[in-house]
C-alpha cells in the first residue's frame, strides 16, 4: 500500500476529540442531554431498591432494568461515590473498551495497518461522537459487549462469545442487529446459530414481554434520517465487497418491507435504524478501507478533516442547543413539591426533572415528551378535546413544562390553571383537581 499512516497522530486526534466530549459530560452532567437525566434516574431508582418496577415514571409501569441492566446495576454501585457524575464515568469507561475491542475485531478481518485505521474511523465517526455526547449509555455499553462477543466469535471461543452476546442484548436489544450484521459478511450460518441462539432467544423474550411488539395500532412514525443512514451503510458494503452483495440485497428488501409495515400499523422503531447503520458501518470498515487502498493517500486527510470539523460542529451545536437547568427543580418551593406528591405529573418536555423531582417523591405518568422528526407524538391526540382524554387516561393532575412544548397550545385551550412559574418552568393543574382551586 503506497500510503503513510501515523498511528500516533491519530491517537492524539482521538484523545483531543474525546477530551472535549468528556469535559462537556462531566461539567454539564444533568444538563448535557435529556438521555443523561433519564439514565441517572434509572441508576438512582435502582440504588433505592426498585429493582423490578420503577414507581416514579410511566405511571409506575416501567421496568427498571428493561434495558441497560449491566450499566445501571454497576452505576448503582458507583452512585453513592459519584452522584450525578455516574453516567459520565460509565461513558468514560466504555470509551477504552470500545477502542480495544474494535481493534480486536478488525485484526481478525484485515491486516494490522487496516485494522488500526478502521479503529480510528470508528472512534472519529461523527455518529460515534454523537452517541457519547448525547449520553447513549445502554447503546454504547451494548456495542462494547457486542464487539467483545464478535471478537470471541472470530476466535472460535463459543462460550465467551455467547455470554458476551447475551450481555449485549440485555444491555440494549438493538445489539442483536450487530450480530445479524455478521450475515452481511456471508459467514457460516451454522456457526452463527451455535454462538448466537442464546442472544436471539433473549431478544425474542424482550420483544414479547418488556417491549411488546405492537400490531394494528395505527401507522408508526418513520425516522427518515436514520432510515437513509442505514440505506447508505448497506449500499457502501454492497459496493465494497462482492461476497456481501446478496446478503445486502436481502437487507435492502427487509428495510423497504419494514417501512411498508410501519404504514400498516406494525410498531417498528425506525428511530433505531441509525444504530443499526452504525453496526453495519463498523463491520464494513475493513472492507471499505481495503477497497479504497489505492486512494488512501488522498482520502485520509480529507476524511479526517471532515470528521474533526463535523465532530467539533456537533459539540458546539449541542452546547448551545441544550436547554435545561436542574437547579430550578432543586429550588422548587416546598409547598409546590408537596402538592405535586399527591398525584401523577405529566412531563410535557424532557430533561433533569426526571432525576431531580422523584427524589422528592414526585411521580410522572410518562417519561418525558415524545418527539418524532420534530413533531409532537401523543397517541390519538389531534386537538384539545383528545388531549383532555389523554390526560384522563394517564390520570394526570399536573403538567410540567420547561421551556416550550407543543402541548401548551392544548393546555391554554383547556384553561388549565398555572400554579407555578419561574426560570422557564411552568406547572399547570389539570381539570382532575380543578375543584381545589
Amino acid at each position: 500500500m503506497k500510503w503513510r499512516f501515523d498511528a500516533r497522530a491519530f491517537v492524539v486526534i482521538v484523545c483531543v476529540v474525546y477530551a472535549a466530549v468528556f469535559a462537556w459530560l462531566f461539567t454539564r452532567n444533568l444538563a448535557a442531554d435529556t438521555d443523561y437525566s433519564f439514565h441517572m434516574h434509572s441508576i438512582w431508582t435502582f440504588s433505592q431498591g426498585n429493582w423490578i418496577k420503577d414507581p416514579f415514571i410511566n405511571g409506575g409501569n416501567w421496568f427498571t432494568l428493561g434495558y441497560g441492566a449491566p450499566a445501571i446495576a454497576f452505576g448503582a454501585l458507583l452512585y453513592p461515590l459519584l452522584g450525578v457524575f455516574t453516567v459520565a464515568a460509565l461513558l468514560a469507561l466504555a470509551f477504552p473498551v470500545l477502542w480495544h475491542y474494535s481493534k480486536r475485531v478488525f485484526e481478525r478481518l484485515a491486516s494490522k495497518k487496516i485494522a488500526e485505521l478502521a479503529t480510528f474511523a470508528v472512534l472519529l465517526n461523527p455518529l460515534t461522537v454523537y452517541m457519547f455526547l448525547t449520553a447513549k449509555l445502554p447503546f454504547l455499553w451494548a456495542a462494547c459487549f457486542g464487539l467483545m462477543s464478535i471478537s470471541f466469535y472470530l476466535q472460535g471461543r463459543g462460550v465467551l462469545a455467547a455470554t458476551a452476546g447475551v450481555l449485549a442484548v440485555v444491555t440494549h436489544p438493538v445489539a442483536i442487529f450487530l450480530f445479524c450484521a455478521l450475515f452481511l459478511l456471508n459467514l457460516d450460518l451454522r456457526r452463527w446459530l451455535k454462538f448466537y441462539i442464546p442472544a436471539a432467544t433473549v431478544f425474542a423474550l424482550q420483544l414479547l414481554t418488556v417491549f411488546r411488539l405492537g400490531i394494528g395500532g395505527g401507522s408508526t412514525p418513520i425516522f427518515y434520517t436514520a432510515t437513509v443512514l442505514l440505506g447508505i451503510a448497506l449500499a457502501a458494503l454492497f459496493l465494497a465487497r462482492r461476497e456481501s452483495r446478496i446478503p445486502c440485497t436481502f437487507a435492502f428488501v427487509l428495510l423497504i418491507g419494514s417501512l411498508i409495515a410501519c404504514l400498516f400499523g406494525v410498531s417498528i422503531s425506525t428511530v433505531y435504524f441509525d444504530r443499526i447503520a452504525w453496526f453495519v458501518f463498523v463491520l464494513s470498515l475493513p472492507f471499505l478501507i481495503a477497497r479504497a487502498a489505492p486512494h488512501l493517500g488522498k482520502l485520509i486527510p480529507g476524511a479526517t478533516t471532515f470528521a474533526l470539523v463535523f465532530s467539533a460542529a456537533l459539540i458546539c451545536f449541542h452546547a448551545v442547543s441544550v436547554y435545561d437547568n436542574p437547579l430550578v427543580y432543586r429550588e422548587l418551593p416546598s409547598e409546590v413539591r408537596q402538592e405535586l406528591e399527591n398525584d401523577y405529573v405529566r412531563y410535557a418536555t424532557d430533561g433533569s426533572a426526571l432525576y431531580e423531582l422523584p427524589k422528592f417523591n414526585v411521580r410522572f405518568s410518562n417519561a418525558g415528551q415524545e418527539v418524532f422528526e420534530g413533531e409532537l407524538f401523543v397517541d390519538h391526540v389531534e386537538n384539545a378535546a383528545t388531549y383532555r382524554v389523554q390526560i384522563e387516561m394517564e390520570n394526570d393532575s399536573y403538567i410540567l413544562v420547561y421551556g416550550q412544548s407543543p402541548e401548551e397550545n392544548f393546555i391554554r385551550e383547556l384553561n388549565y390553571a398555572l400554579i407555578y412559574s419561574a426560570d422557564n418552568l411552568k406547572i399547570y393543574r389539570t381539570h382532575l383537581v380543578s375543584h381545589l382551586t
